[in-house]
């Protein structure tokens, strides 16, 4: 009997320690094969050469997606704006609120946008809208991109000065200046941001585990990046964005 309930004692303590040939160790096994797919399996390797490159391929993929940033920054840091506190006032009318020098400002209304020698852009508080998609009726949608375009084209040519014909008949020089980084907003750093980590998440998703039902999670994340990409577009300050901008908005987005 001696012996008997000793062999059983070791049997015990074998599963307990999870042995090999064991229940426990056989259940655990199959515990431990559900976590990874077969197609996981088939792909990964002993030696750590893959994990080196997939170490490679996302430091790549992330210098990338800085540089990407830090050319649209420039992009559009370096192009050409209208400055100034820009209001819509009554029926729908383009206000610029003009600074106050000797204790109040005054708000003038602006009618047209234009350069000397050719015929001045109508403008009106559409153009302080930059999300044509959100714009219900399809001709007011069409004026607001035909006036974002014709201003952008405009301050494009690189003249420096445009004239604003206001309510009352006057004429009145405005400056256009590039943006600068300043004049980003404080909103597109946030936004541009959490576009690159959505970025870098779909790329360490593909490296970590490349299933092929992970092809349309891949590809959601990267279309919610482009349209963070957008978003911090729109959020600059000052009238005027690069010309196609607001154009391409609705189509990339659908």
């Amino acid at each position: 009997a001696g012996p008997r309930n000793l062999h059983v004692l070791n049997d015990h303590c074998s599963a307990a320690m999870g042995e090999p040939g064991t229940p426990n160790t056989r259940h655990a096994a199959r515990d431990s094969l559900f976590e990874a797919s077969a197609f996981e399996r088939s792909t990964d390797t002993v030696d750590g050469r893959a994990f080196a490159w997939r170490r490679q391929a996302l430091v790549i993929a992330a210098v990338l997606g800085c540089l990407a940033v830090f050319v649209l920054a420039r992009w559009l840091a370096a192009a050409p704006h209208l400055g100034g506190e820009w209001l819509a006032g009554p029926g729908g009318a383009l206000v610029l609120q003009e600074p106050a020098r000797t204790g109040s400002g005054r708000q003038l209304t602006v009618l047209a946008i234009g350069q000397r020698g050719e015929m001045p852009v109508a403008v009106d508080a559409l153009l302080l809208h930059r999300w044509p998609r959100w714009q219900v009726d399809g001709q007011l949608r069409a004026r607001q991109l035909q006036q974002h375009e014709a201003l952008a084209q405009m301050l494009a040519r690189g003249e420096g000065r445009v004239l604003l014909h206001l309510a009352d008949g006057t004429l009145r020089e405005a400056s256009v200046v590039a943006r600068g980084y300043a004049g980003l907003g404080w909103m597109f750093w946030p936004l541009i941001g959490l576009a690159l980590l959505m970025y870098l998440f779909a790329v360490v998703l593909v490296l970590s585990r490349p299933q092929p039902r992970n092809t349309l999670f891949v590809v959601m994340t990267l279309c919610q990046a482009g349209n963070l990409v957008f978003i911090a577009l729109e959020s600059a300050h000052g009238l005027g964005l690069p010309s196609g901008t607001l154009a391409s908005d609705l189509p990339m987005r659908a």
